[in-house]
């Protein structure tokens, strides 16, 4: 989901063919808006928003939630590059690939989750399915299960689904290295869209009494977001083959979002918030699964517009000073997305205080705790790890 970028070095070392071909600042700016996104919408929920008598604000981060997909998007790019790079190398190993995508995902995964147990569900380990639930989450297939997809610290769901993404990518390289971008867009969004169909269609025969969550269940299964991860793949290739207009290396500082780019921006994230907003409003009305045709497209809408929205930053270039804290604060990304509902609960339970004050407060609190555990924990063991490949 939320990736560590790094410069490919002069000399080619161990971990090399992992690292994307040159750092990709937009993508630092789109990770730390996404996940400030899932925070405030969030945080919306449990009563962290102050009123607006505009109501645009309000609507907009009613879509907030789709920081997710663009999440899967920014992998599928940034990831797929990786894997397509191990993929041409001299000695492509599937299981070196998958062991380098765990230590970047799994360290803080597990510390955050043995923190959410500790304060929030102690429970869990003393409850008679506890070794279900502590096995499916250590393997990353706790969505598998609707009473452990939430059940520990409830935004890692999608940690399961990328992982699982990234074992289908390591298996299927040899041949997507070899496809065409058209294709391999075409194809993802077959398969998800068909998964979503046949879920639906499943549940109304199986469960039509409760609908809404064997529907959403199945939506939230790795093939229901395979769109959104493969069309951030088909965006590298597009890329890799020059199939669309990339600006020419160039050592200026100065921004190159030229108007088309601005455009296209824009143009993806009205899609992606707008159909976002709107399918939380259908899912408080309770009427999201009553057309089966948006039930089962909305989220590959929501994949278009992200995959718009990555393109247009995909070749971003800031200042030397801009790159640098951008670079810092898309670090900071996946511990603001693991550490924020962790935050939020801990605010509920010790304050009744809401509106403005309690969204100042999370986000703050969220951000030192993301930038406590980078600096002491995800930064040093990323570093011991190189250390240790390139003795």
């Amino acid at each position: 989901m939320i990736e560590q970028q790094t410069s490919a070095s002069a000399t080619t070392g161990p971990l090399d063919v992992f690292r994307p071909a040159r750092h990709f600042v937009g993508i630092d700016v789109l990770r730390i808006a996404a996940a400030l996104g899932v925070l405030l919408f969030h945080l919306h929920g449990a009563g962290g928003w102050p009123d607006f008598a505009w109501e645009l604000p309000t609507f907009l981060l009613q879509g907030a939630w789709v920081g997710v997909d663009v999440f899967f998007v920014i992998s599928g790019t940034v990831v797929g590059q990786a894997a397509l790079r191990l993929w041409r190398s001299a000695k492509p190993s599937r299981y070196a690939f998958l062991r380098s995508r765990w230590w970047r995902i799994a360290p803080l995964y597990l510390l955050t989750s043995i923190v959410y147990v500790a304060f929030f569900h102690e429970s869990l380990l003393v409850g008679a399915d506890w070794l279900l639930q502590v096995s499916v989450h250590v393997l990353f297939i706790h969505n598998w299960f609707p009473s452990t997809i939430f059940s520990i610290n409830p935004p890692t769901w999608s940690l399961a689904s990328e992982m699982q993404l990234y074992v289908l990518l390591a298996l299927s390289a040899p041949i997507i290295v070899r496809a065409s971008p058209m294709r391999v867009a075409l194809g993802v969004l077959m398969v998800a869209m068909g998964w979503r169909s046949l879920s639906l269609i499943a549940c109304h025969h199986f469960d039509a009494s409760n609908l809404a969550s064997c529907a959403q269940h199945f939506a939230y299964l790795t093939p229901g977001m395979l769109d959104s991860f493969g069309l951030g793949l088909a965006l590298i290739l597009l890329r890799e083959q020059r199939a669309f207009g990339n600006p020419k290396p160039s050592t200026s500082d100065a921004l190159n979002l030229d108007w088309k780019r601005v455009v296209v921006l824009l143009g993806g994230s009205a899609l992606c918030l707008g159909t976002g907003a709107f399918v939380f409003r259908d899912v408080v009305a309770g009427t999201i699964w009553e057309s089966p045709v948006w039930a089962v497209s909305f989220r590959s809408l929501i994949a278009l517009g992200a995959a718009l929205v990555v393109w247009a930053l995909l070749d971003l270039r800031l200042g030397v000073r801009a790159s640098q804290r951008a670079r810092h604060w898309g670090n900071l990304s996946y511990g603001i997305y693991l550490w924020h509902w962790i935050v939020i609960l801990a605010w509920l339970a010790v304050t009744d205080i809401r509106g403005l004050p309690m969204l100042c407060s999370v986000v703050f609190l969220t951000w030192l705790l993301s930038e406590l555990t980078w600096r002491a924990f995800e930064r040093p063991l990323q570093r011991w790890r190189s250390g240790r490949s390139t003795n």
